[in-house]
């Protein structure tokens, strides 16, 4: 059976007013891509938008064993948190990729990674990277913050 996997793209935090209803519309969107039949979701754990969408994929996790998922982590120096809400989560996932070793900067070529290996992609607002997913193809869902 094919693994269908989806990721989460956010270019910038969100006004913390707009958070719960940013999150509600997140969840929507998971809801609508397990519905889907989507069980591997990507976070790239790079602001608290993406830490909000891992947790609640972890929710989903715990009602459905065959859902997992990643960390795509743009470079190694970001592993060396003590955040606890972003640890807590990075533990929950079954794999995690690093773009880079390197302390630089490798965010869109971890943006076009996450891109490369799903076949669905939740954005957070339109950007340049929401381009390249039309362009490879890539369902799409679209949320305005």
């Amino acid at each position: 059976m094919l693994i269908k996997t989806c990721c989460f793209i956010s270019t910038k935090e969100i006004k913390e007013e707009n958070l719960f209803f940013t999150s509600e519309k997140i969840r929507g969107a998971v809801k609508k891509a397990i519905d889907d039949g989507y069980t591997n979701f990507i976070s790239s754990f790079e602001n608290m938008i993406d830490l909000i969408f891992a947790d609640i994929v972890t929710e989903y996790m715990q009602a459905n064993s065959s859902i997992t998922l990643e960390g795509a982590i743009s470079n190694s120096s970001k592993l060396d948190n003590n955040d606890y809400f972003f640890n807590r989560l990075l533990s929950k996932c079954n794999t995690v990729g690093v773009t880079s070793i390197q302390n630089d900067d490798c965010t869109d070529k971890r943006n076009r990674l996450m891109i490369d290996f799903s076949q669905m992609v939740i954005f957070l607002n339109e950007n340049d990277f929401t381009h390249y997913a039309k362009r490879n193809k890539k369902e799409i869902i679209i949320i305005k913050d």
